[in-house]
């Protein structure tokens, strides 16, 4: 019985390290979106979107709903560098997810 109480507590406890792995991630991902933004509004589109680059694959992974718009900004910051092959596959990729309205009208444009 102890040990099968043991296990059970050890086997919580590496859900909550999981889960707080995994909050902390996004964090430290939403550290880096907001970190793109301010250098959006700088004019440094090359710091922008390395930094949205950094925090898509943790967003992904995560499954969070604002991978959509962290797409939607790398695609913005390759269109202001001028990289308009990679700008449009950006582009291509952001709208096979869903977002708001808003942002899909803009993408189409």
């Amino acid at each position: 019985m102890i040990r099968r109480t043991l296990g059970q507590a050890c086997l919580a406890l590496a859900l909550l390290v999981g889960v707080a792995h995994a909050a902390s991630t996004l964090a430290d991902a939403q550290g880096l979106v907001n970190m793109a933004a301010e250098r959006f509004r700088d004019g440094d589109f090359a710091a922008a979107l390395t930094a949205l680059q950094e925090a898509e694959p943790i967003v992904a992974a995560a499954n969070d709903p604002s991978v959509a718009q962290i797409r939607f900004n790398i695609a913005r910051c390759l269109e202001e560098l001028g990289r308009d092959d990679e700008a449009l596959a950006a582009w291509q990729v952001y709208l096979r997810v869903p977002d708001a309205t808003h942002r899909k009208q803009r993408a189409v444009a």
